[in-house]
Order: C-alpha cells, then sequence, then structure tokens
C-alpha cells in the first residue's frame, strides 16, 4: 500500500516538473501568439529557464521588435504623406476601388465644379485632359492615375490649376504682338 502510494506521489511530483517545464512554456507561447494575432506588438514573452524555450521565446520577441519597428515606420510614412497630401496645392482625389470618390484634399475641394467632376467620370485610366471651366477664367488639368496597393489598383485623380500659366504665356505673347506692332510704327 505504501509503496503504492509512494509511486502515486513520485508520479504527481513528475507530473508537476513535466508541467512546468513543458506545458507552461508552451501556453505562454501560445497567449504570445494570441497577443499577435489582436496586434498588440508592445509584447515581449519571458525567458522560461529552458534552453529550447529560451530559443524560441528570444526569436519570438526579436521578431516581435522588428514588427513593431515596421509598423512604426510605416505610420510615419503614412502619416507624413497625408500631410504632404493635404498641403499640395494640386487637387488630389482618391477614388475607392470601384471608383467611387473616397477622399480628396483641401485643393481639390476648392477645383470640383460640374465640369471638373464630368471630365473626371469620362476620363479613361492613364489618360490626362485640359478643362476650361465655362465662363471663367480657369484652366485645369486632370490626370487619371492609380497605384497598386494589397493586390489591388486604387484610381486617384490630379488636378493642376493652368489658369496662371495660361495668363502668363498670354501676357508675353501680347508684349511681343505690342513690341511688333510699337516697332512697325
Amino acid at each position: 500500500f505504501y509503496v503504492k502510494e509512494g509511486f502515486v506521489v513520485a508520479l504527481l511530483v513528475y507530473l508537476g516538473y513535466f508541467y512546468r517545464k513543458t506545458i507552461r512554456p508552451f501556453d505562454t507561447l501560445i497567449s504570445g501568439m494570441e497577443l499577435v494575432r489582436e496586434l498588440d506588438l508592445t509584447t515581449r514573452l519571458a525567458p522560461s529557464g529552458q534552453y529550447e524555450t529560451d530559443v524560441i521565446v528570444r526569436t519570438f520577441n526579436d521578431l516581435l521588435n522588428r514588427l513593431r519597428n515596421e509598423h512604426l515606420k510605416l505610420e510615419e510614412q503614412y502619416s507624413f504623406l497625408r500631410l504632404l497630401i493635404e498641403a499640395s496645392p494640386m487637387g488630389i482625389v482618391q477614388c475607392d476601388i470601384n471608383g467611387n470618390i473616397a477622399s480628396m484634399n483641401p485643393a481639390a475641394r476648392e477645383m470640383l465644379s460640374p465640369t471638373v467632376e464630368e471630365a473626371m467620370c469620362s476620363l479613361p485610366m492613364g489618360d490626362t485632359t485640359t478643362v476650361r471651366i465655362p465662363g471663367a477664367p480657369q484652366l485645369y488639368r486632370i490626370s487619371h492615375q492609380s497605384f497598386p496597393d494589397r493586390g489591388y489598383q486604387h484610381p486617384f485623380f490630379l488636378i493642376e490649376s493652368l489658369t496662371s500659366e495660361v495668363r502668363l504665356a498670354e501676357k508675353a505673347a501680347y508684349e511681343r504682338v505690342i513690341r511688333m506692332i510699337a516697332h512697325e510704327v
């Protein structure tokens, strides 16, 4: 009877040791993976004291650190790009995959008119057109482009005001005509 009880106690001690050395580190790794799935990139796993498990923990922590750094880098680039788009004097209209307007910067809001919208709707991908607003001196160049992101082409429009360039060209042409007339007189 005492031998059987001693065997049961020894077996329980061994199972406790086995659980602590094998199953607990595995549970720790699984919980770390769950946190990564939830995008908690600040998580770090503590070493367990076992060589094999500690190698996995170090690799996991290193990979998580690299992933966090890449995530921060992409967030910084996205923020910089967003600020650049908002400050751009060129109108930028971003569309969703279906071609519907998703967002636009303040310059595009100022330039948007029914004539410009009509030109945008009829403009094929990769083409550029020039639009003059009826009854107004504004002249715009509209380009329809796209960029790849996550396997999809995202269309966008660039709207550039050509009014000041046209005025300068017309002024230079008139100055030449006036000089020529003055020379003839």
